[in-house]
């Protein structure tokens, strides 16, 4: 039982070795496949392949997700919206002169 999500946990459905054991060679293959995708639409029609093989094996079960709520000031910008966690890029986060 783990109590995060990371951005783009589908990848980790793709490495046998992850600490929760999955091994679907098709699901490997097909993330291998979106993650050397030429377009977005290539990748999303591969993950999505990939997402349909992982829940028909019941891979994992989600009980529930909840919300990150975070509160910034009006004059910052920059910050993520929808977040699943606190690991985030901070680079394009400004504060205005406001």
């Amino acid at each position: 039982m783990q109590e995060h999500v990371n951005h783009r946990d589908i990848v980790f459905y793709g490495n046998p070795d992850f600490y929760w054991g999955y091994n679907n060679p098709k699901v490997i293959e097909l993330i291998k496949q979106s993650e050397a995708s030429a377009t977005l639409d290539e990748q999303n029609e591969k993950l999505t392949e990939a997402n349909k093989l992982i829940a028909e094996d019941a891979a994992s079960d989600w009980l529930y997700l909840y919300p990150q709520i975070v509160v910034s000031a009006s004059n910052v910008s920059g910050y993520p919206v929808n977040g699943l966690n606190s690991q985030f890029f901070a680079y394009n986060i400004e504060k205005s002169a406001e």
